[in-house]
């Protein structure tokens, strides 16, 4: 900007001095153009990054798939599969006079698909502290259709809950980094591995999550719009 003032003073080519400020104006103009938009990428960037991060937050891990198989010699066959929450609410039949108990068992009923038919079912969860080391049964079902299964126990306290005085009132699944959990049956001991019950994890969003991201992505929208009709 000196040197336009210099030329100005010195050579008095009005012309000449004013057509080099047009052109240094309008440079100027156009790297506040493109600051401007790169603060617009940024800040669309950090609104993607935010949504992404509450939206994985939000995601609720809180459905479990089992799936028990039965070892034989010519491979796994299925034989019982069912869906529940990774931390139930235990609850029973009525001729069961508790659905739970403090250091013993806790009680589910759900649906139990067996041979492609879903059958409703009650499975009870043992504290192998309870049933002991030498029978530790950790898992049975009321009608019966899978042997009785000893091994690890499956289950362990909500620490989430808030007045819950043991794991059996407030349990939470247990999903092992391996995805399965080896087991035995009561009448053979748990050196005799002849099953295998697998977990997964079905993660499904709140619809909470779901508006949260429409939002954010609206929003997301309406800024881009925004700054093109601004330029």
């Amino acid at each position: 900007m000196k040197d336009l003032w210099h030329d100005l003073n010195r050579n008095m080519n009005c012309e000449l001095v004013f057509a080099r400020l047009s052109a240094e104006l309008r440079g100027r103009a156009k790297g506040r153009s493109g600051k401007g938009a790169m603060k617009t990428k940024l800040k669309c960037a950090v609104l993607v990054i935010a949504l992404a991060v509450i939206s994985a937050r939000s995601v609720k891990a809180d459905t479990l798939d089992y799936t028990l198989f039965e070892e034989t010699g010519s491979g796994n066959v299925q034989l019982a599969s069912w869906t529940m929450s990774s931390t139930p609410t235990p609850n029973c039949p009525e001729f069961m006079t508790v659905c739970y108990a403090a250091g013993e068992f806790f009680g589910i009923d759900t649906d139990v698909t067996v041979g492609g038919a879903s059958t409703p079912d009650t499975l009870a969860f043992f504290n192998t502290t309870f049933t002991g080391p030498s029978d530790p049964i950790d898992l049975n079902d009321v009608d019966g259709l899978f042997p009785e299964l000893v091994g690890q126990q499956l289950y362990t306290m909500n620490s989430d809950a808030a007045g819950c005085t043991s794991a059996e009132q407030c349990p939470e699944m247990i999903v092992p980094a391996s995805g399965s959990f080896m087991l035995g049956s009561d009448t053979q001991g748990f050196g005799d591995v002849q099953f295998i019950l697998d977990v997964a994890d079905v993660s499904t969003p709140e619809p909470s999550t779901i508006l949260l991201l429409a939002i954010g992505l609206m929003g997301l929208a309406f800024v881009v719009r925004k700054r093109q009709f601004a330029l």
